[in-house]
């Protein structure tokens, strides 16, 4: 699984191996706050899977998740804030329709397992 730098932000720095994404602005020219976003290559529609995604010491506010490619889709996120380096987990189990976080290698106790 890759960043795919034509269906991100174009605010958000991708490395040319596509592992890597690194957001450069926030906000807009009217120095308002604004939504930048990073979309992997690829599409799930069965199987567990599980990734992990390596924020930076400061994080001041990511939505991490994922969308359904149907129409309409559907996005489930959960919100992360933090002051330490932190390692966001996400499991998905399209077997079971279930989507659970995991914040260094432990459930995320405040956010409920999500039923997709």
């Amino acid at each position: 699984m890759r960043f795919c730098p034509s269906l991100s932000s174009n605010d958000v720095q991708i490395s040319h191996s596509g592992l890597t994404a690194k957001c450069i602005s926030t906000k807009d020219a009217s120095g308002n706050d604004k939504t930048t976003f990073v979309v992997a290559n690829m599409t799930f529609t069965e199987g567990a899977h599980y990734w992990e995604i390596i924020c930076p010491i400061s994080i001041n506010n990511i939505h991490v998740g994922i969308q359904s490619v149907g129409n309409p889709a559907t996005v489930i996120t959960q919100d992360f804030v933090s002051s330490t380096r932190r390692t966001i987990g996400v499991y998905l189990n399209l077997n079971e329709r279930a989507l659970s976080f995991w914040i260094n290698g432990k459930n995320n106790k405040k956010t409920k397992n999500k039923t997709i």
